[in-house]
């Protein structure tokens, strides 16, 4: 059986940069037969109809096995978004993204190793990357094995 994986993303009035990051996540678990990975968007309570255009994107595109879009009655913020977000899909992990994030490919399976190589951490953090791949903030000098900021 797949390990499975939730990738939960807020969307707030940003509808081209959520569609932008889960189609990154998609395009990153087509390589990635060893993961069952679902991708839930939250939107946030938008109201400038970015929602419908992500379910119409989510439609369009025949995505719905793959991506669910949770309607927020309010806006909750970050960490209430997130809370929707990762309830609304059990999984074994979760991702968390911003909807300005993109995913490289192997990057799932890559943070999925690093978690399964240290069960007793409770979470990690990806390297940020400029669209060159250029490291961002601490980038190549974050503590832990495996590039992020591992907490117990």
């Amino acid at each position: 059986m797949p390990t499975s994986l939730s990738v939960s993303i807020i969307n707030y009035r940003t509808g081209d940069l959520t569609i932008a990051c889960v189609q990154s996540v998609l395009e990153a678990a087509r390589g990635e037969a060893a993961l069952d990975v679902h991708t839930v968007v939250v939107d946030d309570a938008s109201g400038d109809g970015s929602a419908d255009q992500i379910a119409a994107w989510i439609k369009e595109q025949n995505v719905g096995d793959q991506v669910t879009l949770v309607r927020s009655p309010t806006n909750t913020g970050f960490s209430g978004g997130h809370k929707q977000g990762i309830t609304a899909r059990p999984s074994d992990f979760v991702l968390v993204l911003n909807s300005d994030a993109a995913i490289r490919p192997v990057a799932l399976s890559a943070l999925i190793r690093a978690a399964e190589d240290a069960p007793d951490t409770g979470f990690f953090a990806a390297r940020r990357e400029g669209t060159g791949g250029t490291p961002q903030g601490r980038g190549d000098s974050a503590k832990g094995r495996h590039g992020g900021g591992g907490s117990r």
